[in-house]
């Protein structure tokens, strides 16, 4: 009955796991967004800590395996047809989208595309 039981709660757990969620908002620096509670700061192709504001000015940090396919996702953005954006304009906000799953105030990042 134990053994029933472990593994029981074993599956449940895996299976909560395997249900992420959807996150869309804006990506933002997330060291940046920590010191200006009030300003929305928009990453650069130099940012390695990404967040992202999602609708009700709620931020989740993403994961470290979140910040590199953030870095990869706005590098290709960049590379992208539209080359008027500049990546680097502190007034160009980045519009994305984070599938993961929460866990408290960060996201553990399935995948991320960049708008």
């Amino acid at each position: 009955m134990k053994r029933t039981f472990t593994l029981g709660a074993a599956l449940l757990f895996v299976s909560a796991l395997a249900f992420g969620e959807t996150f869309s908002g804006v990506l933002v620096d997330a060291r940046c967004s920590a010191q200006q509670k009030d300003a929305a700061c928009a990453p650069t192709s130099a940012t390695t800590a990404f967040a992202i504001q999602v609708s009700g000015g709620k931020t989740y940090k993403l994961d470290a395996e979140g910040n590199a396919k953030a870095a990869d996702a706005m590098k290709a953005n960049s590379n992208s047809a539209d080359r008027a954006k500049d990546p680097n304009s502190p007034d160009n906000k980045v519009m994305a989208t984070v599938e993961g799953t929460q866990n408290g105030d960060e996201i553990k990042v399935d995948s991320i595309v960049v708008h």
